[in-house]
């Protein structure tokens, strides 16, 4: 069960969290005012897809160490 742990928290560090604290801080930019242009609305969708692509490589490791 460690590598259960070890699937779920690795890609939530590397590829989950950093992509959710971008999203979180430019949430609360456009809030402030701050137009988005276009290279930063490209980083917003690239960084939900780096979310999507976290959840998915997760979900991979815990049914190969279940396997």
């Amino acid at each position: 069960m460690v590598a259960v742990g070890g699937a779920v928290l690795g890609s939530l560090i590397v590829y989950i969290l950093p992509a959710l604290m971008y999203l979180f801080n430019m949430r609360r930019k456009t809030k402030a005012g701050l137009t988005l242009s276009p290279m930063q609305k490209r980083e917003v969708l690239g960084n939900k897809l780096l979310v999507v692509v976290g959840f998915l490589l997760g979900g991979l490791g815990v049914y190969t160490c279940l396997k």
